[in-house]
This record gives C-alpha cells, structure tokens and sequence, in this order.
C-alpha cells in the first residue's frame, strides 16, 4: 500500500464545508488540467494550495478560501502512475507520439493546447493500465509569476490528482481565510 499523508486541496470556503461535510471531492473532467481528470491536490505543501487558491479565487470571484487535508491511500503500486519515475515518462512520451503522429496525419494543430493535449495522453494511459492516482513534480504559476508572466523549468511543487475518491480519506480543514484578509 502507498499512503500520501497531508495532501492539501485548496478551494472556496462554501466547496470546502460542503467537501468535508459530506467527505466527497468533485472529480474535474474540463480541459486544460495538468494531470488529466480527477480531484487535485498538492503533496505536503499547505503554503502552495493556500497561494493556488487565493490565485483561483480572484479569477473565479470567491472571497473566502479553505485548504482541506486528507490522505491518500493507493493499494498497490500500480494504480498509480507517478511521472517522476523514467520509465513512466518514456511510457508517457511514447503515447503522446502515437497520438501527435496522428493528429500530424489528420491536420489537427494543438497549438496553443499543451495542457489539454498532456491532460488527454494521461487520461488515455490511466484508461488503459487502470491508474487511479497520477502524481508529477511540476511548476505551478502563483500570484505573482501570472502577474509578471514569469514561467520556470524547476518545479515548486508536487501536483497529485486522484481519479478515485474511495482512495481519498480523513478530509478536514486545516485553514480558512479570506483573500485580501
């Protein structure tokens, strides 16, 4: 068994009561998520949900912000796709081969859709081999970098996203705040 303790989901005070309430997180399925579909999380980093959400709570205009804890159990191994280790991202990148080759031959462009296009080759690969949690160092762009629109190459953080709730456990809230505040 592989256990995540303090994995940290940052989101509106309302979404943040009604997701310890009732112990359940809303699984994102939109485009344009960094590890495909599922509820996200950053591994052990409090202070980086707390500026993730303050970020998304200008742009989705919430006032008031929760970061909920919880666990993360995975039963074995292989339900999840980590893709810090080589051998999984060489699996990764050969996949987005297959498909941007045949995007290459139908004339389909992504530009301008790296996200989707990296969301999309994780969901494939999650539907083949069965994964329920996905998990990638990664930079996340905070306050200030979407201010200055400054990128990096060096990841800031763990991103954790777990396509199964039944492997998300003990959710409580471990800060509330409100933005400005």
């Amino acid at each position: 068994m592989v256990r995540i303790e303090n994995a940290h989901h940052g989101t509106s005070k309302e979404a943040g009561t009604a997701i310890v309430c009732s112990g359940e997180f809303l699984i994102s399925t939109r485009p344009l998520l960094w590890l495909g579909d599922g509820a996200y999380f950053f591994n052990n980093d409090k202070k980086i949900a707390k500026e993730w959400c303050i970020s998304e709570g200008y742009k989705k205009s919430y006032v008031e912000y929760t970061i909920i804890e919880a666990r993360i159990n995975i039963n074995t191994d292989e339900e999840m796709l980590d893709l810090n280790k080589p051998d999984n991202r060489k699996m990764f990148h050969a996949h987005r081969e297959i498909v941007r080759d045949q995007f290459k031959k139908r004339r389909i462009g992504v530009k301008g859709k790296t996200d989707f296009f990296d969301g999309q080759i994780i969901n494939d690969l999650c539907k083949v081999a069965e994964y329920k949690v996905v998990m990638q160092d990664m930079f996340i762009q905070l306050s200030k970098d979407r201010i200055l629109k400054t990128l990096s190459r060096v990841p800031n953080c763990t991103v954790i996203s777990v396509r199964d709730t039944n492997y998300i456990e003990a959710p409580k809230i471990v800060e509330e705040g409100v933005l400005n505040g």
